[in-house]
């Protein structure tokens, strides 16, 4: 009887210790998918008004003009002490296009840095057409744990056969620094027939 209670005490902290270790893993996966603005975007004393604009046109697809023509958008960003914001969609384009290229920068330093380490990564892959009706293929390099970086949108021309996806995937890899065959261990797709 004893033994029977022990066993029981030892199978719930067990139990327990499993679910607040998923519980952690839970609360930082969450944490990680809803961090607004990555630090890695903003430097200190640096104005962030470029990374606001970019998060706000990539994620929310606010269109570059409606920084230039919404005259409540400008005095809110403005009120919040982000300086002055371009007065046309060309100047609101470059400090979007500027960003992406930092983004893009410390992307490929942090891949370096996992490969320097020995790290290889797996990869993940899916279309998406947009309301125009133009075929894309977004693909997105993961490591151990729940890191990961998209490598953007590819836009793709008439059909996709496999010869013709992998010669995408080379390229937009080496555009990163990888290779599909040293730096890759895996490979998932949804891929659809058209």
């Amino acid at each position: 009887m004893i033994s029977c209670s022990r066993e029981r005490q030892t199978t719930v902290k067990v139990m327990e210790l499993r679910t607040s270790q998923f519980n952690q893993q839970q609360r930082a996966a969450k944490q990680a998918r809803h961090q607004v603005l990555c630090p890695f975007l903003i430097g200190k004393n640096e104005n962030i008004l470029p990374a606001l604009l970019a998060h706000m046109t990539a994620q929310d697809g606010v269109p570059f003009r409606v920084f230039t023509t919404s005259p409540d958008l400008r005095r809110g960003l403005t009120a919040l002490g982000l300086g002055n914001v371009p007065t046309s969609s060309e100047s609101v384009k470059q400090l979007v296009m500027t960003q992406g290229k930092r983004i893009r920068s410390f992307v490929m330093e942090e891949l370096e840095k996992k490969k320097r380490n020995g790290e290889r990564f797996c990869l993940t892959f899916d279309e998406w057409t947009s309301t125009r009706n133009r075929w894309y293929m977004n693909a997105n390099v993961h490591v151990q744990g729940p890191k990961y970086w998209s490598l953007g949108l590819i836009c793709v021309q008439g059909s996709m056969p496999t010869e013709k996806c992998i010669s995408v995937l080379e390229e937009k890899l080496t555009k990163f620094g990888l290779s599909l065959e040293h730096d890759v261990v895996c490979i998932c797709t949804m891929h659809r027939r058209r």
